[in-house]
């Protein structure tokens, strides 16, 4: 199990118009082995806005699972 987050902001000036920019992500991942069968899963969001564009917030979230299993080939 293990997950992380990050946050950031800046500042940005150009041709007189003035921008504040915010940037947060979120990650987590879960892996699970039974035998010789792997199960994981995650989630994953974004969130990112720019003032200077006048819109609100972009927020983009995906969520996964996956099986698998490992075998010899020879």
């Amino acid at each position: 199990m293990s997950g992380s987050y990050s946050k950031s902001f800046s500042n940005t000036s150009t041709g007189g118009v003035a921008s504040f920019n915010d940037n947060s992500e979120y990650n987590a991942l879960v892996q699970y082995q039974v035998r010789k069968l792997y199960v994981n899963g995650g989630y994953a969001r974004l969130e990112q806005g720019f003032s200077g564009s006048g819109t609100p917030p972009e927020v983009l979230s995906s969520f996964y699972i996956g099986v698998s299993r490992w075998f010899k080939v020879f």
